[in-house]
């Protein structure tokens, strides 16, 4: 069976200007512009999330992670560790829920 068996083949026509918009939006949409018209035609619509915004969020986890890391291996080294690093840490851990709580409340 070949690939395009049972398939219907529809022409359509659009002016230059719509054809224009049309491959404007596939490559914002990163498709080509038959599955574009496709998945508009079928579905009616199509979500991009930019995700710019999470490098922040990416970056306060990372400096968390190092934090732990950090106090992890002076708690190995003399067995203790210090109140203030705890409380320092549970800070900058509930800023993080904070701000992952703001992006996800612009997301939807």
């Amino acid at each position: 069976m070949s690939r395009r068996e049972g398939k219907k083949r529809k022409e359509l026509y659009f002016s230059e200007e719509d054809w224009k918009v049309i491959e404007k939006r596939a490559r914002q949409c990163k498709m080509n512009t038959t599955k574009f018209i496709r998945k508009m035609a079928l579905e009616g619509n199509i979500i991009i999330k930019e995700l710019k915004d999470i490098n922040n969020l990416l970056y306060e986890l990372n400096r968390i992670g190092n934090n732990i890391n950090q106090l992890a291996k002076k708690a190995n080294e003399v067995n203790n560790i210090y109140r203030s690093d705890v409380d320092r840490l549970k800070q900058e851990y509930d800023e993080l829920c904070l701000m992952l709580s703001q992006f996800l409340s612009k997301q939807q």
